[in-house]
């Protein structure tokens, strides 16, 4: 006896789901389009932390180009970043033709919220309502409190974080009572502390907290970030490699203080 058919709606199914969400994403900020200046130094960031840039997802913000006058081989540029191991997604702060050459050479256009557009808020919303001035002590002890209660447990390394061993602490701080390797890669999506040297490579902030920081009894890293802000090696500058410094996010720029 044949098997009877199944009704129409039973046989509907999900194929996807569609979902908005926030993902930090590394910026490439152009200030040239001459493909072979972007090669070139494209060639040497890349060869310096190969593992960290392989297969990130690139934006290409145009701000810097508003009044270029010639138009922009974003094809050129997609191809390029490709063949180092990158992914370009789109582009950003571009006029409306050279978002329409972007759109033809296959990328999308991500909205960017200007941060001069942030604080007029801000100011807006502060003249609009004047509290009192309050008890300064009080008001430090209030906002901490909160804080400290919903803290997440950190996690706690006690070893030496060897070449090539990555450690990520997902959704709290990472403490490392030792020193951290050429090749390793220690991740956060919180603060990071290395009571040793720090050698490899540390992402604090990776879900893109830009108020993380990093912490280290030394500093001789390969790389160093904070949500999506990096430097290399070769552009970090301390004075005594084996001092104890902080690292952190002022006027979107990463600066290293000594504790």
């Amino acid at each position: 006896m044949a098997t009877p058919l199944k009704s129409a709606q039973s046989q509907k199914t999900t194929a996807f789901g569609l979902k908005g969400n926030l993902m930090t994403l590394t910026v490439m900020h152009l200030f040239r389009t001459d493909l072979d200046e972007v090669r070139q130094q494209l060639k040497s960031t890349v060869a310096a932390t190969p593992k960290f840039f392989a297969q990130m997802p690139i934006v290409v913000d145009l701000q810097h180009l508003i009044s270029h006058p010639y138009p922009i081989d974003f094809l050129g540029i997609s191809n390029l970043l490709r063949e180092y191991g990158l992914i370009p997604v789109g582009v950003s702060n571009g006029t409306a033709e050279q978002l329409q050459a972007a759109h033809l050479a296959g990328l999308g256009t991500l909205s960017q919220i200007k941060k001069e557009a942030k604080t007029e808020g801000s100011a807006k919303a502060a003249a609009t309502k004047q509290p009192e001035a309050p008890d300064t002590r009080n008001t430090t002890r209030q906002a901490k409190t909160p804080e400290s209660a919903a803290a997440m447990p950190s996690k706690l390394i006690t070893t030496p974080i060897r070449s090539g061993q990555q450690v990520y602490a997902k959704g709290c701080d990472l403490i490392i009572i030792a020193t951290v390797s050429t090749g390793a890669e220690v991740l956060a999506d919180g603060n990071i502390h290395v009571y040793g040297t720090l050698r490899g490579r540390a992402l604090a902030g990776v879900q893109g907290d830009q108020s993380a920081r990093i912490f280290c009894n030394g500093l001789q890293a390969e790389l160093i970030s904070i949500a999506g802000q990096y430097k290399l090696q070769d552009n970090i500058d301390v004075a005594n490699p084996n001092a104890s410094v902080q690292i952190f996010i002022q006027d979107d720029q990463l600066q290293i203080e000594l504790l």
